[in-house]
């Protein structure tokens, strides 16, 4: 039901900023020049966690669990992460674009939910900052349940209670994962777009471990058998993993030694 419910509000999201694409009328060489590479000094924590973000590797670890669960349920079992990967790389492109194409001219620096609610203004006019927070509510309580899903089941497997959406500790996990969250929500009363970013950034330093993690049990042939990674994937698993410890040491730089 969950899965059902995320997938939804994510079609909600898409569908928005696809019409606000169509809308906004972004320059077409203006997109071409943003797939030439530069580099924003000023900008750097942001890459970090935009990377941190979309680059879920977490997100990846934890679908090995739910193909357990869906296989425990008697549920058919699909290879639909070719699909995500895609869905979340377009909708990132088109968030990037409509900001682009609708805050940039106008200078507008985000420092509040509200000024990014401008992005929508070309699709929904004067009602673009109620749609927009509750578009931002769907993307948070998807987050918020999906995340809290993700560690209260690896908290659970790391102490030896199992996994299992079902299992009474793992729902407890759970909980407690939420009432963090709500308690960090409310401490600070109103959207910290830093928090947010700091986060999201620091998360970079967890992905590096994960990731090797998996890249050694999909290259095992005791473990995976006859799925074992192919060449071709074993050296864009290994650029992909140099790139997240590259990230984890520039964000440590910039942090604690810059």
């Amino acid at each position: 039901m969950l899965e059902r419910l995320m997938i939804a509000l994510v079609a909600v999201m898409l569908i928005a900023f696809v019409t606000t694409l169509f809308l906004a009328k972004p320059s077409v060489s203006g997109i071409a020049q943003g797939f030439v590479p530069s580099y924003n000094p000023s900008a750097s924590v942001l890459l970090i966690a935009f990377v941190a973000s979309c680059f879920s590797i977490v997100g990846a670890f934890y679908q090995s669990y739910l193909m357990q669960e869906r296989k425990k349920l008697g549920a058919q079992v699909t290879n639909k992460s070719t699909t995500g990967i895609l869905i979340l790389g377009f909708m990132s492109a088109v968030v990037i674009i409509c900001a682009a194409a609708v805050l940039h001219p106008q200078g507008i620096k985000v420092n509040s939910a509200s000024e990014m609610s401008k992005a929508l203004q070309p699709l929904f006019g004067e009602y673009a900052a109620d749609l927009f927070l509750v578009g931002l509510f769907g993307a948070s309580f998807s987050s918020l349940v999906g995340n809290a899903t993700v560690g209260g089941s690896l908290l659970g497997d790391a102490f030896g209670y199992g996994s299992q959406l079902s299992a009474k500790m793992v729902r407890l996990f759970i909980a407690l994962v939420m009432v963090c969250g709500a308690t960090i929500a409310l401490l600070f009363g109103k959207l910290p777009l830093e928090l947010i970013i700091f986060a999201q950034s620091v998360t970079i330093f967890l992905v590096p471990f994960i990731g090797y993690a998996m890249y050694q049990i999909a290259n095992d042939e005791k473990v995976m058998g006859a799925r074992k990674n192919s060449p071709y994937v074993k050296i864009v698993g290994a650029i992909g993993l140099v790139l997240l410890v590259a990230l984890a040491a520039w964000n440590f730089y910039n942090m604690f030694i810059q």
